[in-house]
């Protein structure tokens, strides 16, 4: 049961001009493998839902994500594939 705090989001910094950047959260107790959103702020639309295939603390985008701004969260999903709580935004 995932009943503590919500994974931290620890990079990318608050601006990066990498296009690909690596996400990185760290890693909770009991967490089977992790669900990753990214919006983007500057259009609107959330650029990806990961929900099957993150098991581990880290990701990095396939496609270039393009000029603007974006938020992020994260969430660990338990054996009983039960989510915990999203991160905060970053």
């Amino acid at each position: 049961v995932l009943d503590h705090e919500p994974p931290v989001i620890l990079t990318p910094a608050a601006t990066t001009l990498n296009a690909r950047p690596v996400i990185t959260w760290q890693s909770i107790p009991g967490a089977i493998r992790y669900e990753l959103l990214v919006s983007n702020l500057s259009t609107g639309v959330n650029q990806f839902i990961n929900r099957t295939n993150l098991t581990g603390t880290s990701f990095t985008p396939s496609e270039n994500l393009g000029i603007g701004r974006y938020r992020t969260w994260v969430r660990a999903v338990d054996a009983l594939e039960r989510p915990g709580f999203w991160s905060v935004p970053k």
